[in-house]
């Protein structure tokens, strides 16, 4: 997919009931043949994920994910995340290739359980992964001019239950 809109500076974007320039869905390893599932409650001010990954061939993911707008991150020192999570691992990733099995950026969200946090995460703690692993620690730059969508992944590989929700994103310069 070639977009021809200029890339989009962004703020800060809300995941309540009236963002109108996002949509969010989720996404996971029914595409491999998977068990996992994932449910999106729409709440006022912020999107609820909850469901359950099933490690059936040896990965088990889910994620909340944007759709694809081109995004320039090449001046974004810190990334704002208001979240709420049930203490399990999450990562933050920001995706640059098209397509969803390939490498992303992506940097862990560690939160205690039941609580909303405003986590910052630095443009520098981002890596290269792939399937929630790390693959690189370093990356061109280059890339951050040219980010398509965003997702909150379910991180651990472990069976079980999991819930998050997000309030908002906030992209510091």
């Amino acid at each position: 997919m070639r977009f021809k809109h200029p890339s989009i500076l962004p703020g800060l974007i809300t995941l309540g009931i009236e963002n109108y320039d996002y949509t969010w869905k989720t996404f996971g390893d029914q595409v491999l043949g998977g068990l996992s599932t994932a449910h999106i409650v729409q709440k006022d001010t912020s999107i609820k994920v909850t469901g359950s990954t099933i490690n059936k061939h040896g990965k088990a993911f889910t994620c909340l994910r944007s759709q694809s707008l081109k995004h320039d991150l090449s001046n974004v020192i810190f990334i704002d995340i208001k979240i709420k999570t049930d203490g399990r691992p999450y990562a933050f990733e920001l995706e640059y290739n098209h397509g969803w099995h390939e490498e992303k950026l992506g940097s862990m969200i560690n939160t205690t359980a039941g609580q909303w946090h405003t986590v910052r995460v630095p443009m520098s703690s981002f890596n290269k992964v792939k399937f929630c692993e790390i693959i690189d620690s370093k990356y061109d730059p280059k890339i951050l001019n040219n980010i398509y969508r965003f997702g909150f992944y379910v991180s651990d590989n472990i069976d079980g239950p999991y819930e998050f929700e997000v309030e908002s994103i906030d992209f510091i310069y």
